[in-house]
């Protein structure tokens, strides 16, 4: 298959498997040879085991680093300090992609971003929502959902201080009652204690700088 076919063909898709390019090749046994020489001449990026996607300047849509997450580790939700930043909650621009699987733990590094993978028991996947990005679905953390998970993975009790160390803005987006009910459905004192936590910082924060609720 030449480039220019290829393209005609799955130029249009945001993420290409070699299984699918197989299905239509005349020579389905040389297409991961064919995928690999792209990909060394620039042209395609190896995004992880068996799934690439079109390299610039032959890329005719835009792909949101958060749509790139979800393919690259299934099942997976963006979470953490990346979710945080999507939100808004903090100040920083997170520059790792941070994600939630039940699956291992794992790092993809590549062109298009870093992609950092944490492993989450099954019973606290859940808590994300779809979204559209760039007209493309992505699966991402509530915010509340998201300060849950970052505090899942701190060691140790959640304190006022440790939270007033996270540097945390905007907290009139987060819904006090649906961090409270996450924190309960989680069935860990250790969340539910720092949901109240979090609770009572987010009402300071408010008054301190005479915020109306939401």
């Amino acid at each position: 298959m030449k480039w220019e076919e290829f393209l005609d063909q799955f130029g249009n898709l945001p993420v290409v498997e070699p299984q699918l390019v197989r299905a239509g090749a005349k020579n389905p046994e040389s297409v991961h040879t064919q995928l690999r020489r792209w990909s060394n001449q620039g042209k395609l990026v190896k995004l992880a085991r068996g799934k690439y996607v079109i390299a610039e300047p032959y890329r005719k849509r835009e792909l949101p680093a958060e749509y790139l997450a979800n393919q690259i580790v299934y099942p997976s939700y963006v979470s953490l300090d990346y979710a945080l930043d999507y939100h808004g909650l903090i100040p920083e621009a997170a520059q790792i992609v941070t994600s939630l699987t039940t699956s291992r733990p794992q790092k993809h590094e590549n062109p298009e971003g870093r992609f950092h993978y944490r492993h989450l028991k099954e019973g606290m996947f859940w808590g994300y929502y779809s979204d559209t990005s760039k007209g493309l679905e992505i699966i991402i953390a509530k915010p509340e959902k998201a300060l849950l998970d970052k505090f899942y993975f701190l060691n140790g009790p959640i304190t006022y201080d440790r939270i007033e160390g996270l540097r945390l803005q905007n907290l009139d987006e987060i819904n006090p009652q649906t961090l409270t009910d996450f924190a309960e459905r989680t069935g860990s004192k250790k969340l539910m204690k720092g949901s109240s936590k979090l609770v009572d910082f987010r009402r300071d924060f408010l008054e301190e700088y005479d915020i109306d609720e939401r």
